[in-house]
């Protein structure tokens, strides 16, 4: 079991881009929160949250919608984009 300050195992090198090709056609190449083109493979639950790297635990986003998740789940607030790419007021999972 991982708890704060444990390291998380995370698939790199050539099975790391293996892995992330696979989420990207999965994806249909689209952000799964807005439908835009998607750019960034990321874990739905936090790999520090205790997420897995399992495929099930991974979507593609775009990058409003990457960055958006990444400072909600740091606590900074967030804006994200909606279905026809415009900013939102918030990220929601």
């Amino acid at each position: 079991m991982s708890g704060p300050g444990s390291r998380h195992l995370r698939v790199t090198g050539h099975r790391g881009v293996a892995a992330r090709n696979r989420i990207r056609r999965r994806d249909s190449g689209v952000c799964q929160l807005c439908g835009r083109l998607g750019a960034h493979v990321d874990h739905v639950v936090p790999l520090s949250q205790g997420g897995s790297d399992d495929d099930e635990n991974k979507q593609l986003l775009c990058v409003e919608c990457h960055d958006a998740k990444s400072r909600a789940e740091r606590g900074l607030g967030a804006k994200g984009c909606d279905v026809d790419g415009n900013p939102t007021g918030g990220w929601k999972a």
